[in-house]
């Protein structure tokens, strides 16, 4: 299979497989940003191995049909250590984004990294903005995360401490 059509299934897979495509052959990552000393060496000379043709990914067959499936962010890259957030979440379907406080706007235009939010258990209509304060980590390498890699890093929420809407989502 050619270099486009297997990026096309890898693609195509991340974004159906269970589990999201949060790490993926678009990646920048220096190699120590990975945690295991495999992906580490895929990322260092740009070859895949058997089973495992980029960083953080495996290949996985249903029948006879094989597909391409990415691990969570943190059980592939470093993350810095747990700690307490405060901020604003712009909840967008394919866009999720998290402004760390002191921020007013969480907008596509406002300045800053892009974080990408991994939930856990808040919940919250899709095209709102949420006041958020939680416990959780963010990846400790700027790469590319998230849907399709757009966000610079990601912040994962261990343990949601609270909520509030502060902008409700568009009319449809």
């Amino acid at each position: 299979m050619g270099k486009i059509a297997s990026f096309v299934l890898v693609v195509v897979c991340g974004l159906i497989v269970p589990g999201g495509f949060h790490v993926g052959p678009l990646d920048r990552l220096p190699p120590e940003a990975y945690l295991d000393p495999v992906d580490q060496e895929i990322a260092r000379t740009g070859v895949g191995k058997p089973g495992r043709p980029f960083p953080c990914a495996r290949e996985v067959k249903f029948g006879d049909t094989a597909v391409v499936e990415s691990g969570p962010t943190d059980r592939c890259v470093r993350m810095e250590q747990s700690r307490l957030w405060r901020g604003l979440w712009r909840n967008e379907f394919e866009g999720q984004r998290f402004c760390p406080k002191p921020v007013a706007d969480c907008s596509d235009a406002a300045p800053g990294e892009r974080i990408w939010f991994t939930q856990g258990a808040f919940m919250g209509e899709e095209g709102a903005v949420y006041e958020v304060t939680f416990v959780g980590r963010r990846t400790q390498y700027r790469g590319t995360y998230g849907h399709l890699g757009m966000s610079d890093h990601e912040v994962i929420v261990d343990r949601p401490l609270s909520i509030r809407l502060v902008e409700a989502p568009p009319s449809p």
